[in-house]
């Protein structure tokens, strides 16, 4: 087994990002293992079987033993979802928790774009800075690479099923369905309103973001 760690830059943004990759050899079964034909009598495993095998028990290897990522999914990435990607990142610190964190749009209006102003302000309101932050477009490989997607209403999770992959081994939900109370509800949008719907929007995606820490604590 090795595993690989190297740092890397996920949306412009390195700070506690990283790629790891879990290698596994496929490992040669004991050629008096056997398993079962469709008449009911068993067979020898062919070369290919021990493949197939090794192949699913590798995988599942891998999602036990890497350390939860999520990423935070709205419209177009400057709002709501770079402001839960902040208050997570913020509960995960306090949790002592070793987990990655990112944010995207299903959107590219705002593509490589500062999350908006009055984002900024009410994270920094609450200690936080997230001006380095810049908007990207969720992309296919996500579905591989986070354990956890998390969309910030309704319309932003059918967009995510539907461009999930078959294959996709990321839990997608909503990312009110953390807090116990909330399933099924969305974190409204702040972007054609006053100042005063960001200071909702970071409560909601805050009361989301501790509730997400503990279960991930568990």
């Amino acid at each position: 087994m090795c595993w690989i760690s190297s740092p890397a830059i996920i949306s412009g943004r390195a700070a506690g990002r990283r790629w790891q990759r879990n290698c596994i050899a496929p490992a040669k079964l004991p050629p008096q293992i056997s398993v079962a034909s469709g008449s009911g009598a068993s067979k020898p495993l062919t070369p290919a079987d021990s493949w197939a095998i090794s192949a699913a028990m590798q995988d599942m290897t891998t999602a036990a033993s890497r350390p939860p990522s999520v990423l935070f999914v709205c419209l177009g990435n400057i709002c709501r979802s770079p402001l839960a990607e902040a208050a997570f990142r913020e509960e995960a610190r306090k949790a002592g928790l070793d987990v990655e964190a990112d944010s995207a749009g299903t959107g590219d209006w705002h593509v490589g774009k500062a999350p908006d102003r009055r984002a900024q302000a009410i994270a920094h309101r609450h200690g936080i800075d997230i001006s380095h932050y810049r908007a990207r477009q969720i992309l296919r490989e996500d579905f591989g690479r986070f354990t956890h997607i998390l969309a910030l209403d309704r319309d932003n999770l059918a967009a995510l099923r539907a461009l999930a992959p078959a294959d996709a081994g990321a839990e997608i939900a909503l990312l009110l369905d953390m807090v116990p109370g909330r399933e099924g509800q969305a974190v409204a949008d702040p972007y054609f309103g006053a100042d005063e719907g960001f200071e909702a929007t970071w409560a909601d995606v805050s009361a989301a973001a501790r509730a997400l820490a503990g279960r991930l604590a568990r």
